[in-house]
């Protein structure tokens, strides 16, 4: 019997548009000659949690063992990741080395996902210097929050090639329309939303639920 779990899931699939062009940035990652990390950040309600979701989703159906974590439920220092990283392998708590080598042992492919991760930052050097590069390479983690990456990600030479940032923009106008044909909002009216809300996606869905009241 299906879960209301599931249900919810069929229902944000659905009703999921665009972002093709990210998703592909975003499945690099599954490549073994992929980036390690992937960074994806936009402003409030550009729909960066939805495309993680989806990717995750995607993700999964390939084989890939997914952990999707919200930062803003998990203590902002090394002991409060570690231990949740720890417990979502099913496992005791222990020391970085051992928690990495744990993940790279869960799945051929394992995706570590940190949503809301703008809370994290105090956490960014640590990760940056110390934990990731404990990873084994079967190992790809997906940071994803507002605020957009620090430049050391993209000064340290040893990061070149394994680190991708992923900025979020509005949904192109076909997109947008799409999005709201699939709330019931027809064309002409579509056009108007639109225009209003600049495909900002949080904006185009609020307006198309409260013209449906």
């Amino acid at each position: 019997m299906p879960r209301v779990r599931d249900l919810l899931d069929r229902q944000v699939a659905g009703s999921f548009v665009g972002r093709s062009e990210e998703l592909g940035l975003l499945h690099d990652a599954l490549a073994d000659d992929g980036p390690v990390v992937v960074y994806l950040h936009g402003i409030a309600g550009i729909g960066k949690s939805r495309l993680l979701g989806a990717f995750c989703q995607s993700a999964r159906e390939e084989g890939a063992t997914v952990m999707w974590l919200d930062c803003r439920g998990i203590e902002p220092t090394e002991p409060g990741l570690l231990t949740e990283l720890a417990l979502a392998t099913g496992g005791a708590p222990g020391p970085a080395e051992e928690i990495a080598s744990r993940l790279g042992h869960v799945g051929a492919k394992v995706v570590v996902a940190l949503d809301t991760y703008e809370v994290f930052r105090l956490m960014d050097t640590w990760l940056r210097n110390v934990f990731l590069p404990k990873l084994p390479d079967n190992v790809r983690f997906v940071l994803c929050g507002r605020e957009a990456p620090v430049t050391a990600w993209l000064s340290d030479p040893g990061w070149h090639g394994l680190f991708r940032s992923i900025r979020l923009e509005s949904l192109a106008q076909r997109d947008a329309a799409e999005l709201l044909a699939r709330a019931g909002v027809p064309l002409e009216d579509a056009k108007y939303l639109d225009g209003i809300c600049h495909g900002h996606p949080l904006a185009l869905t609020l307006a198309a639920s409260m013209r449906a009241n």
